[in-house]
């Protein structure tokens, strides 16, 4: 069952109605959202609603569930189905929860691993206690092992795909800090390696970049982060470029019952030819698969058939889909080397403006290049 359009439209009075036990939480007409003892009440009771049974352990983390919901309906869009697929939670915590609401929700299989053995107890318990120990399998990895070779192993002919909410703060400190800085924060409650980590998510997430070169022919599809500051979003997507990893973006959304709570970006990368849809790429920092501009198409038409070694069809007539073996628009294409790297799809559509989408390919200057030949046609 594929299902990623879970209702945000929850009427708290009705809720306080059927679970008396909100009632203290609940104050002319709004939720007490800072508390985290009404937090772990109304976590508990909307999975509930939603069909699981749960038992939280207040003094660990407890996850917001729609900004968890709305990261699942993120995969859902880059991958664009759910179907053979399998997820990996990387640091899944005691509730597991993307594995709970992927099984439950979206009928996923789910690979789920974390430091902490406690954690995945309670996890074990929370999971057996839904049936859903034939969709779910909890790891337990040692910090030094690597994330990604408990999913690989069990991948087998499906793909797979990877989630991980890393520790944001480098100290106990920095959170601190960061909490004085916030009228609103909540109090939260978790264990350290929950929160804590050294160098912070930047670390985390730049490890698992490298660690993901080591499996760029396995079936892994997409490997994924979120990412709570803003400021980590330059040195990660910096790591890729010097990586040379060309097929990633970043997704900024809020998360709340109204999406507009805090403001959180996932940051996606593949080493698959294939892009994700243009829209998913909605921050200032990332690359742009899609461009806009004004030409002659008439006389864009006629060059581009005039190109050697490409491949054109024309599903409409107001657009063209061609599959492009390198720069051959370039004077230099015949005596250069050609290169797998080089073979791109691009769909073109043309209306008041012309739009060039980057469809497949891990060339991105490539692309780039293409849309400056195609404004030349003037």
């Amino acid at each position: 069952m594929e299902n990623h359009n879970i209702s945000r439209e929850l009427d708290f009075s009705k809720l306080v109605e059927k679970y008396p036990e909100l009632r203290p939480w609940f104050h002319h007409n709004r939720f007490e959202w800072h508390d985290n003892s009404a937090v772990v009440l109304i976590t508990r009771i909307l999975l509930q609603e939603w069909g699981l049974q749960v038992q939280i352990d207040s003094n660990r983390l407890c996850p917001r569930l729609f900004n968890r919901l709305d990261y699942l309906d993120f995969m859902h869009d880059l991958l664009g189905s759910f179907k053979n697929t399998v997820g990996l939670d990387v640091g899944t915590g005691h509730l597991a929860i993307y594995a709970l609401l992927g099984a439950k929700l979206y009928g996923l299989e789910f690979v789920a691993s974390d430091i902490d053995r406690e954690s995945l107890r309670l996890a074990e318990s929370n999971i057996s206690r839904n049936g859903l120990g034939s969709a779910v399998t909890l790891v337990h990895n040692e910090p030094s092992e690597s994330f990604f070779d408990c999913l690989v192993s069990r991948l087998g002919p499906k793909h797979g795909f990877v989630m991980c909410n890393p520790p944001f703060y480098s100290s106990a400190t920095e959170m601190r800090q960061r909490a004085d800085l916030k009228a609103d924060a909540r109090a939260v409650s978790a264990m350290a390696n929950e929160l804590v980590v050294e160098g912070g998510e930047i670390a985390f997430v730049s490890r698992m970049i490298r660690e993901s070169e080591s499996h760029k022919e396995s079936n892994i599809t997409w490997f994924t982060s979120l990412l709570g500051k803003y400021d980590s979003l330059k040195p990660l997507v910096s790591l890729l470029r010097s990586k040379k990893i060309d097929n990633f973006g970043v997704h900024a959304f809020r998360s709340s019952l109204t999406q507009t709570g805090t403001q959180r970006w996932i940051l996606f990368w593949s080493f698959k030819p294939d892009r994700p849809k243009a829209d998913l790429f909605n921050s200032i920092v990332t690359q742009k698969v899609r461009r806009e501009f004004k030409c002659n198409q008439k006389n864009l038409k006629e060059r581009l058939h005039a190109l050697d070694s490409i491949d054109v069809s024309e599903p409409n007539q107001s657009s063209l889909v061609l599959q492009v073996p390198g720069n051959v628009w370039s004077r230099s294409y015949r005596r250069q080397k050609r290169y797998a790297e080089d073979q791109m799809r691009v769909k073109i559509t043309f209306d008041e403006n012309t739009v060039v989408t980057w469809k497949s390919g891990l060339n991105y200057q490539l692309f780039e290049s293409f849309c400056n030949w195609c404004k030349e046609s003037t």
